[in-house]
């Protein structure tokens, strides 16, 4: 370590006897220690040796982020795909539910079936338009989850 020390001092000392009867001293002081310690107690190597372990923790710590954002990013996919499945397959029952629908009409308005009956057939194609409605807000959330995660969702301001 090395320490500087400046000062300036003034002193004054009045004497009722004796050969100087006033002295007046000012001016400026200064000085300059190094020290070098010959023994630190090892705290040297053990300072030395907590920064590398704390090094090692930190890169744990980011491979453990990135495998979690990965993690993160193919479950998402997973469930995009899935979704998307899901809603071809919907499609087709949508398509089943308004035959159905049209069908139990034409049978209601012929008195083949009951008013109940064709209440059965309007609700399923309510329900198979209602869960596809579902599965695209579902795919679409996964997809900007993707977009989230793959840092693609941001915000432009005007240029």
């Amino acid at each position: 370590s090395l320490d500087l020390s400046l000062s300036y001092g003034y002193n004054e000392q009045q004497n009722e006897a004796g050969f100087v009867s006033s002295q007046k001293s000012y001016g400026w002081s200064g000085g300059v220690n190094f020290s070098w310690p010959i023994f630190d107690g090892f705290t040297r190597r053990a300072e030395v040796e907590n920064a590398r372990l704390g090094l090692l923790n930190d890169q744990a710590n980011a491979k453990q982020a990135r495998l979690q954002v990965l993690r993160d990013v193919e479950n998402t996919y997973t469930d995009y795909e899935y979704n998307l499945y899901l809603l071809e397959l919907i499609e087709d029952d949508i398509e089943t539910a308004r035959l159905n629908f049209e069908r139990s009409q034409s049978a209601f308005r012929t008195g083949q079936i009951n008013s109940t009956e064709f209440r059965q057939a309007q609700l399923q194609l309510i329900q198979a338009r209602v869960r596809a409605s579902e599965l695209k807000i579902q795919a679409k959330r996964a997809e900007l989850e993707l977009y989230r995660l793959g840092g693609l969702l941001i915000t432009r301001q005007k240029e």
